[in-house]
């Protein structure tokens, strides 16, 4: 049916690609205090060691309530030149908490940052350095980004220590990147935040508390996708003032490579050799292109992974996020790929495969205004656990062979659609309510196993296929009741069709609330209906006589049809 031997007979070639500087996005080290800091006057500092080349130090620190100042100088050992970011409160007559940030080079070893301010050292301080941040544009632009908030009342904060009644205090942003989320709390003079079970903020990891008299804290979370909102809740405790601020990953201009020499650190290969064992590796970058796709990998032998990456938002004329062309080894996981253009013209997609074969997405987020994900002429693709969103189809695919689609959700207003292909296993999979569910024509050898198949005009269509196995499924129907899914002579909607298809086996599946459960067509015969429980349909099964005698039912059950059998 499909050959890919000719495109991938010659000899494979590999290089060891000198590695790009993609660290792992995250902390890299935190500050410890000098010493002697309990007998400074009028500035403190801490000492910060670092692993990685190119971190974002973030500096932060709180003028205490008990004596505010303002702070005059920040001084570094290594050079190293600190911008203020933020101050808030502005009112310096209060507790205010301030943010500075700059960037090292080099890694760092007991450098010592110092910060002048008659302000200390009864206020809070902290350093800290985040590895694999984007440099070039260090903050998340979203403009909810930075956040701030007071707590005010007479004297302490609305947040109180108090187990039997704490109140929260709480703050919120939207990330547009992979993001480093720091949220820093001003306190007066108690515990941390979540005091009462001792807990930090959820989704949060403490990086400091109690520092001097319980006055101030400092949490953590890295995303791993752009999200519509992270909030941070601060309760048990006197909170006066939180701010919530997000360093974005690692930036990169769009990736094409055409051919296996082209895995290079210019093309953000982060690592590896392109064999079996150690893949080459492109990872951690952020990638918001203009006039192109994200990623275009063509006409490689190699083997490649791509890995935790975000491409936002293609505005090209063909609107790809990720494209996969000719390659005969592929692994896109765990990764972030939005596509907001592409509405019109020919068919685009979030992730697009083609003339490829041995690829593997898993473990990422597939949005597309058009596609979710498009397959045509390729060969033993494995799609798991994954989110897939098209505004058109979630999933479609053309002209393949050895097709595994596991453990996804899938939205889209046809949520998946396969088409003239031999071999699919489709199994453990949830379809989001749409107009159409899973649609395969065309077909041999087919497994459709424990799905979620939602709530759609029509759930499950099978055109012209063979050798089809249906079973375990629930399909709940388009009806939230029996009494709204209508005369089935005029039917809305079906759970199971089958157009001109031939052996199939539809076993212990869940057919409900359509109005009709199941339509078989003349041409189709020769399948078997066993034991599925067939139940609050205005139509069980529609079907002539004829073709019913050309099929097999047995061990079904049928409850609260308004009919069982409908004789089209």
């Amino acid at each position: 049916m499909l050959c890919l031997t000719a495109l991938f007979s010659s000899p494979r070639i590999t290089h060891n690609a000198q590695a790009a500087t993609a660290p792992t996005f995250g902390l890299d080290g935190k500050g410890i205090d000098a010493s002697d800091w309990g007998s400074h006057q009028g500035y403190r500092s801490q000492l910060l060691t670092t692993t990685q080349p190119n971190d974002v130090i973030i500096l932060i620190v709180e003028s205490h309530l008990a004596s505010p100042g303002q702070i005059t100088a920040v001084e570094d050992s290594s050079g190293l030149t600190f911008t203020q970011r933020s101050i808030y409160p502005s009112d310096t007559g209060s507790a205010s908490l301030y943010e500075y940030y700059a960037v090292a080079n080099t890694p760092l070893e007991s450098d010592n940052i110092t910060v002048v301010c008659d302000c200390l050292p009864f206020g809070g301080m902290l350093v800290f350095a985040v590895s694999g941040a984007n440099i070039l544009g260090i903050f998340d632009a979203n403009p909810s980004i930075p956040a701030a908030v007071t707590c005010p009342s007479n004297g302490f904060g609305t947040c109180e220590d108090d187990p039997a009644n704490p109140g929260t205090c709480s703050t919120s942003i939207q990330t547009s990147t992979i993001d480093f989320v720091v949220a820093t709390v001003a306190i007066n003079d108690a515990g941390d935040c979540g005091s009462a079970n001792s807990q930090p903020p959820e989704g949060f990891t403490n990086l400091a508390t109690h520092t001097f008299s319980s006055i101030f804290e400092v949490d953590y979370m890295v995303t791993n996708s752009p999200q519509t909102t992270v909030v941070f809740n601060c309760n048990g405790t006197d909170a006066m003032a939180i701010t919530l601020d997000a360093i974005s990953a690692s930036a990169h201009a769009p990736i094409s490579i055409s051919g296996d020499s082209d895995f290079t650190a210019a093309n953000g290969v982060t690592g590896g050799s392109g064999k079996f064992d150690d893949p080459y590796v492109i990872d951690g970058w952020t990638i918001t292109p203009v006039s192109t796709p994200g990623i275009v990998i063509e006409n490689t032998g190699a083997y490649f992974t791509i890995r935790e990456v975000s491409v936002q938002g293609s505005q090209s004329t063909n609107g790809n996020g990720v494209v996969f062309a000719g390659n005969a080894h592929a692994d896109l996981e765990k990764s972030q790929v939005q596509v907001d253009y592409g509405t019109s013209g020919s068919p685009t997609a979030a992730v697009w495969i083609s003339l490829s074969s041995d690829v593997v997405l898993s473990g990422n987020n597939l949005n597309s205004l058009n596609n979710g994900v498009m397959i045509s002429s390729s060969d033993s693709i494995t799609i798991v656990d994954n989110l897939i969103i098209g505004n058109t189809n979630g999933l479609k695919a053309d002209s393949f062979s050895n097709l595994t689609v596991a453990g996804n959700t899938v939205a889209g207003e046809q949520a998946m659609e396969f088409s003239d292909f031999s071999g699919a296993e489709l199994s453990a999979n949830q379809l989001a309510q749409s107009s159409g569910g899973l649609q395969i024509s065309g077909c041999d050898t087919v497994n459709i196993e424990s799905n979620s198949m939602g709530r759609h005009a029509d759930s499950l269509y099978i055109g012209n296929c063979n050798n089809v196995t249906v079973s375990q499924n629930d399909f709940p129907g388009q009806c939230p009741n029996l009494w709204s899914c209508g005369d089935w002579n005029s039917p809305s909607g079906h759970d199971i069709m089958l157009v001109g298809a031939d052996n199939v086996v539809v076993q212990n599946n869940s057919i409900t609330f359509a109005s009709v459960g199941l339509l078989l067509t003349p041409d189709s015969t020769g399948n078997q209906f066993i034991g599925n429980n067939i139940a609050s349909n205005s139509c069980g099964v529609s079907a002539s006589q004829a073709t019913l005698d050309q099929n097999t039912f047995a061990n079904n059950i049928f409850q609260n049809n308004t009919q069982d059998y409908c004789y089209s």
